[in-house]
């Protein structure tokens, strides 16, 4: 008996995924405006906590962008993946997911360094940095060929 394989999203799915991620970092964003930091510790600890979650955040931005060129627009451009069949739309997506999970994960930093930090203004460069990262990934960026 053969297993039933799993569908991959409607493209209309996965675009409403995209839209929840950019929603949640704007929901982060608002945060600052309703509730007060929770400040830990001396002021060195939370420099310290600020330097290594922006460094963390930097590679994070870095890695998605390389990994969206080495794993999705350069077999796209060998004719290596198509998204016109099964597995190029449901490697597509699982892609996608990946960068999209990693690109919101940015904006999560940015709370942490708004509760700990009790760094607004630093935490709204997160926040921006994450949905920056999204649009980057966003669908509509995928190369024309991957659809032929």
């Amino acid at each position: 008996m053969t297993e039933p394989q799993a569908q991959t999203p409607t493209l209309a799915s996965q675009r409403t995924i995209w839209r929840a991620l950019l929603a949640s970092i704007a929901l982060y964003a608002l945060l600052p405006w309703f509730t007060q930091p929770r400040l830990h510790g001396d002021p060195e600890s939370a420099r310290v906590l600020l330097l290594s979650l922006t460094l963390i955040a930097v590679a994070t931005a870095i890695g998605t962008l390389v990994a969206r060129e080495i794993l999705l627009v350069r077999p796209i451009r060998r004719g290596e993946l198509r998204v016109s069949t099964p597995e190029g739309a449901a490697k597509l997506f699982q892609l996608a997911l990946i960068l999209w999970a990693l690109s919101e994960s940015v904006g999560i930093y940015g709370i942490v360094v708004f509760f700990l930090c009790g760094e607004a203004q630093y935490a709204n460069l997160f926040f921006l940095a994450s949905a920056a990262l999204l649009f980057a990934h966003r669908l509509e960026r995928v190369p024309r060929e991957a659809y032929e």
